[in-house]
């Protein structure tokens, strides 16, 4: 019996092989900068804008 535990080898878990391939293509980066109007807050920037400019234009009239 201390002879099998002595030469039963210890179960390792398998390992998922590492690849060194990028998962996206190389040319088309992830932080790509997007156009200016393409961007969320710059409309929130254009409504404010233009509902405090109407509200404006609206007030002093």
């Amino acid at each position: 019996m201390a002879e099998q535990m002595q030469t039963a080898k210890p179960a390792v878990a398998q390992q998922t092989p590492v690849t060194t391939t990028p998962m996206t293509d190389p040319q088309t980066s992830p932080f790509e900068e997007k156009p200016l109007w393409k961007k969320w807050w710059f409309w929130v920037i254009v409504v404010l804008v233009v509902v405090v400019v109407g509200a404006g234009v609206y007030y002093l009239v």
